[in-house]
């Protein structure tokens, strides 16, 4: 799987986390603030692609309450399309929300070996409930339905639903499972605006 390498300058992606932390995850806690920033400080988005994939949906979420011109798609003025090419690059390269899951997806799911392997809960419906989230917030909001039933598909498959799969007191990395599986729930039951 490529990685990716159309990342925001550095300015602008910090910019961005910070306004995806102020906006969206206070009120829908997926991402953990201070691991995901150690992460992307050390570049970790650089070298796993399916962090990388998180980043770019973060700045594409951050970026629709960005009054920053470089988020808007080139050569583009209108405000809709802020964040969209961040967005349309995962959904280019990251197929398997779009396609039939291959080895190397469910590898991802079960057995990823990184040195973050916090975020592992992430790959399971991460993808999906920030692709939702960023749909959520165009005019196509209807598009984000397919995605959340994705994301509950992915996190029921693991158990991530079921309780004897937490420890009685949670470790950090079980805690974000929770939050993946309890934040696409939400989004399920969230009724869309139009």
């Amino acid at each position: 799987m490529p990685l990716f390498t159309d990342f925001p300058p550095d300015d602008l992606r910090e910019a961005l986390v910070d306004l995806y932390f102020r906006n969206l995850n206070d009120g829908l806690p997926l991402l953990h603030e201070r691991m995901f920033k150690e992460a992307v400080a050390s570049g970790f988005h650089l070298r796993d692609s399916g962090f990388g994939a998180i980043v770019l949906l973060v700045c594409a979420n951050g970026a629709r309450s960005s009054s920053d011109p470089r988020v808007l798609e080139d050569p583009s003025d209108d405000r809709e399309s802020s964040g969209w090419k961040w967005f349309k690059e995962v959904q280019t390269k990251r197929k398997l929300l779009l396609a039939p899951a291959h080895l190397y997806d469910l590898q991802i799911y079960v057995v990823r070996s990184s040195p973050k392997p916090c975020y592992e809960p992430l790959l399971i419906s991460g993808y999906a409930q920030l692709m939702s989230i960023f749909l959520q917030s165009t005019n196509t909001p209807q598009a984000s339905w397919p995605l959340i039933g994705m994301g509950i598909r992915a996190a029921v498959d693991v158990g991530a639903h079921r309780k004897h799969m937490y420890s009685s007191i949670p470790t950090f990395e079980e805690e974000l499972w929770r939050r993946a599986f309890w934040c696409v729930i939400h989004a399920f039951y969230t009724p869309l605006s139009y």
